[in-house]
């Protein structure tokens, strides 16, 4: 092979390299474009508003940053164990006023459950571990989670929910295939689904299409030229 026909070759596999599906530092990640992935709510009609906010390791990680004191670091060790639903949910009457649920009434009625690239679903528990640290996040984090909200803010429940199975192994990593998938019920026993797709597109850097625009993680051609997107 000519010497120029090599060079050639390899910055073809330089640039394909440069251009595959690469993981963002947790650092760089934007806790606006997760929480745009990650705040869902249902189709549920003009009458009724449910609203969730799943909240992963990731979320928190990326929000810490690089934490300078151990209490913070041993924190941050105890969220990998544990994954967090945020709910509101209302009726709302012909006149426009919300009637905000219960925190026992939602919790009864919020399922999440983890479905596999396959179609396989796990729900998942929620976590009944008494964890002082894990409480003490959401107290602390409640008023600026809540005021993200607005008014609606002061009634977001939030659940909390065991992320590691039996063989010690995560549950739902937003990196993997699949999504999760949301449920709850109105007041009137109205079944509400709503899902949230793998993996999300704020964690990795994203890929070009040939015409400059960025390319979303789960894209596998360019949607303006067709070509296909390295992997």
């Amino acid at each position: 092979m000519k010497f120029s026909a090599v060079v050639f070759s390899l910055l073809v596999s330089m640039t394909a390299s440069g251009f595959a599906l690469e993981k963002k530092p947790l650092l760089e990640v934007s806790t606006d474009d997760m929480t745009n992935e990650t705040q869902v709510i249902a189709d549920s009609g003009d009458d009724h508003l449910t609203l969730y906010w799943w909240l992963p390791y990731e979320f928190w990680a990326a929000s810490v940053g690089v934490p300078a004191d151990p209490g913070t670091k041993e924190l941050l060790e105890t969220l990998k164990d544990f994954t967090f639903l945020g709910v509101v949910q209302a009726d709302i009457s012909d006149s426009g006023i919300f009637d905000f649920y219960d925190e026992e009434t939602v919790r009864k009625n919020a399922r999440l459950i983890r479905m596999s690239g396959d179609g396989k679903k796990t729900v998942l528990t929620p976590s009944t571990a008494d964890n002082e640290n894990v409480q003490l996040l959401i107290d602390a984090m409640r008023p600026i989670l809540s005021g993200a909200l607005g008014n609606m803010g002061q009634s977001l429940v939030f659940i909390v929910f065991d992320d590691k199975d039996a063989n010690g192994a995560r549950q739902i990593d937003p990196y993997g295939d699949g999504g999760i998938i949301l449920e709850s019920k109105t007041s009137k026993g109205t079944l509400l689904e709503s899902s949230i797709p793998f993996p999300l597109n704020c964690l990795y850097v994203p890929r070009k299409c040939p015409n400059g625009q960025d390319a979303h993680v789960s894209w596998k051609f360019c949607p303006w030229t067709g070509e296909a997107l390295p992997e």
